[in-house]
């Protein structure tokens, strides 16, 4: 074994033991294990490095989220991913650190990982800058002055007019993803705006073949030729009504666009005729007939001559789809009803990738899935697939077909009810977790991780389903794996409407984390007073320490928190008790918040310590 090969075998080796260091042993143990990290990225052991910092950072450690993200940010040991980057430092950065405060304003400024934002931007950095980080302060005054022009893609700089195989320029590849600022950025470095690949598409058809209509009104704006033909004849006012995007295609209209097609429409003898060439020369279409590739076009004119002329409705595609399926998973409600009519055969079976009940429910096309509905009701598997179709949809989160299935009898009476409802918790309108609950599901049942609907609700915010199970009976104490409660999961999560929820029905205030955390220190650890001020009227225990003797003050002095230590020592919290590292919280104030420094110095004077003796 190599020595790198090595190295790695132990990190899987000690993965477990890490996760156990960070979950028992607070605060210090975090900070070695950062100092492990830190230590092999210094060795290029990057592998390692990843696998500590996954652990720590799902144990909770937002510096380690953030030294983790930076690793997807800058393509440390491996391929950029701006996307996962984001995820991490929104974690950490909802905790309150400022480093990842002002990294995700980076993101949002400029679109990299996230859609630009610039309101989201000027959040974040407004919320590093007021504990004291410089660059973040600049950052949100220049973006507030507006003083820099569009930023360059975080990538190498691309030649505006280099073309790739395919005859796209850059401008193409960015109206295509809707990346406004690089179509910007391109357009004022000289990107030829009416520039066609091999097809004949110019960047704006690009842009209307995506729906992209920002980057539509951009080209636009820079007097894009809008009647340009494609190679097929077509300008861009063609391929928006070929869509039936109607929103762009009035915007095409506004600016002069008109169609590059013949006025009357090819005869459906015609059309099949184009259809079928489709499945002989295109890949894509291979062993489709022309009737599939009409339904999945939501051509219902050309559906019906075909149909009347005896094209095979029970036929399917290599994938197992028919017509009716291909039609159902687009959502071409026309076509659907008219293959009904039509006699198209349903299909009994649950197969998701073949079923046109579960392809429409699949995609949330609700009204699809209520004419489907109807037409299955005769079927004696009709109980089976409303199940299969209901559980797919809240997996893929389809909330309103999900609604559909449930009116139409679904009752999950095959198994996984469980999973539907603790899947349903977090995210699905309140009228489908009660409905849910009606079919008699255990209002307590809890997930591998031992989180109840309620600990689910909770975590992810939804206030209104966080009343409805309460109001239902869930058990308020009960906790996860880690010793979560649904109270402290809400605080973790910075939602004070739940905190106050949870506390008004009588959720216990003082239990604790593994790691030793009430959700008063939780809530202190995210810098939310307004959820540290709803926990202290209620808290007996606040003075209390975790497993690395962390009291609430000492956590909020750490963090330089001015709010949160001014409602700690208005309370009564005791400035001289010590970590388990001889620590007081006056220790442990950063440098930058010399007016936390100044607050507890002033506590510690006024308060007596004969009291604290005797």
């Amino acid at each position: 074994m190599t020595k790198g090969g090595e190295r790695r075998y132990w990190a899987r080796t000690l993965h477990g033991v890490f996760a156990l260091m960070v979950l028992t042993a607070g605060t210090a143990w975090a900070n070695d294990d950062l100092a492990a990290a830190r230590g092999a990225i210094r060795r290029r052991d990057y592998p390692t490095a990843q696998e500590i910092l996954v652990v720590a950072s799902d144990a909770g450690s937002a510096e380690a989220a953030y030294e983790l993200a930076n690793l997807f940010r800058n393509g440390t040991g491996g391929k950029k991913d701006y996307a996962k980057a984001a995820d991490l430092y929104a974690r950490a950065a909802k905790s309150g650190f400022a480093k990842a405060q002002y990294s995700l304003g980076k993101l949002y400024e400029y679109g990299w990982g996230v859609a630009a934002d610039r309101t989201a931007a000027m959040a974040w950095y407004r919320a590093a800058a007021a504990q004291g980080h410089a660059a973040a302060r600049a950052s949100l005054e220049h973006l507030a002055a507006d003083k820099r022009g569009p930023p360059a893609a975080p990538e190498a700089k691309t030649e505006a007019r280099q073309i790739n195989a395919l005859g796209d320029t850059p401008l193409h590849l960015a109206a295509e993803a809707g990346d406004v600022k690089a179509v910007d950025a391109l357009l004022r470095a000289g990107a030829d705006k009416n520039a066609r690949n091999a097809a004949g598409v110019t960047p704006l058809m690009a842009a209307v073949m995506r729906d992209r209509a920002q980057v539509l009104e951009t080209l636009l704006a820079a007097k894009a030729d809008v009647n340009i033909k494609d190679s097929r004849g077509r300008t861009a006012l063609d391929i928006a009504r070929g869509r039936n995007a109607v929103a762009l295609a009035q915007q095409l209209v506004s600016h002069g666009a008109v169609s590059g097609l013949r006025p009357s429409p090819p005869s459906a003898a015609a059309s099949a005729a184009r259809l079928d060439d489709l499945t002989k020369t295109n890949q894509q279409f291979a062993g489709w007939t022309p009737l599939m590739i009409a339904a999945w076009r939501g051509e219902a004119a050309i559906v019906a001559a075909l149909c009347d002329q005896g094209s095979s409705l029970a036929a399917r595609n290599p994938e197992g789809k028919s017509a009716l399926s291909l039609a159902a998973g687009q959502g071409h409600r026309a076509v659907v009803k008219l293959l009904l009519e039509k006699g198209a055969n349903l299909g009994d079976d649950a197969d998701p990738s073949s079923n046109p009940l579960l392809e429409a429910s699949s995609r949330n096309h609700a009204d699809v899935v209520s004419d489907l509905l109807a037409a299955y009701r005769p079927v004696p598997q009709f109980p089976q697939l409303v199940d299969a179709a209901l559980r797919l949809a809240i997996e893929r989160k389809t909330w309103e077909a999900a609604l559909r299935l449930m009116a139409a009898g679904g009752a999950l009476q095959g198994g996984g009810s469980t999973a539907a409802l603790l899947a349903a918790a977090p995210f699905a309108p309140v009228d489908l977790v009660a409905a849910l609950l009606d079919r008699g599901i255990d209002i307590n049942s809890a997930d591998k991780s031992g989180r109840t609907a309620l600990m689910l609700a909770a975590q992810s915010g939804a206030a209104a389903t966080v009343k409805l199970l309460i109001s239902r009976g869930a058990a308020l104490n009960q906790a996860d794996a880690q010793h979560r409660s649904a109270l402290i999961l809400s605080a973790q999560g910075g939602h004070a409407d739940i905190v106050r929820a949870l506390i008004k029905a009588g959720a216990a205030v003082d239990s604790a984390t593994s790691t030793g955390n009430t959700a008063l220190m939780v809530a202190v650890q995210s810098g939310r007073a307004d959820i540290v001020a709803a926990l202290l009227p209620v808290t007996a225990d606040l003075d209390g320490k975790n497993k690395a003797g962390e009291t609430a003050l000492i956590l909020a002095a750490r963090r330089g928190s001015v709010d949160v230590v001014r409602l700690l020592l208005a309370k009564g919290a005791n400035p001289r008790l010590k970590n388990n590292r001889r620590e007081e919280a006056i220790d442990v104030v950063p440098n930058t918040q010399p007016t936390v420094r100044r607050m507890i110095a002033d506590a510690k004077a006024s308060r007596s310590w004969i009291s604290e003796v005797f």
